[in-house]
């Protein structure tokens, strides 16, 4: 992402990186140190986020720039969609793919052998997923009923208050865009939304 003449920049580790081009300095910003967000995205210079338990959060994209005040980034609410909280949470639009399910088996077995308890996996994973489409906010999220699996998708549209800051978001059409057939076991439902693309048909 641009800004003024610095890229910011987000790893997959959640590691800050600023780049200024006309010097050719790669520096290292904030970190996200909080492993229960996912899936950044960036829409007009604001960083987005899932979180786990059904919460979408932002911060200024700024913030990864390192300054030592404040030390870490600020995430907050984006307010107006509590009522999709349940729902988000429910959902479980990740991927198990890369070993990722045999790694946690294998690593759940060790903690029961030395009597230790493990947070079901389906708890790490944030289980929705967001996009973009122009200004506004896109975001994905599976229904499980008896006979089919659907896929949701609504379009949010983002306003900041002037007064407060805070950013709003209103849901401005929300439906079913695919539907599968159920799956046979618990972890079959696990699917990944890799990329969305707006048409005008």
């Amino acid at each position: 992402m641009m800004e003024g003449k610095k890229v910011l920049a987000m790893n997959g580790s959640g590691d800050g990186l600023l780049y200024i081009p006309s010097e050719g300095i790669l520096k290292k910003g904030h970190s996200e140190v909080c492993n229960k967000r996912w899936g950044w995205h960036v829409i007009g210079n604001v960083i987005y986020s899932c979180e786990t338990g059904g919460r979408i959060m932002w911060c200024e994209a700024s913030e990864l720039e390192w300054r030592q005040q404040p030390e870490v980034m600020e995430w907050r609410e984006v307010m107006g969609l509590e009522d999709l909280r349940d729902t988000l949470c429910a959902s479980k639009v990740v991927s198990y793919g890369w070993g990722v399910l045999e790694h946690y088996e294998s690593f759940k077995r060790e903690r029961t052998m030395e009597g230790l308890t493990t947070t079901p996996l389906d708890d790490l994973y944030v289980g929705h997923k967001l996009s973009s489409s122009g200004p506004n906010m896109l975001l994905f999220w599976d229904v499980l009923g008896p006979h089919k699996l659907e896929i949701f998708c609504a379009e949010i549209s983002l306003q900041r208050r002037k007064e407060t800051g805070q950013i709003l978001g209103n849901v401005e059409w929300s439906e079913v865009v695919m539907t599968l057939d159920p799956p046979h076991t618990q972890h079959q439902q696990h699917c990944k939304i890799l990329y969305s693309l707006s048409l005008d048909l």
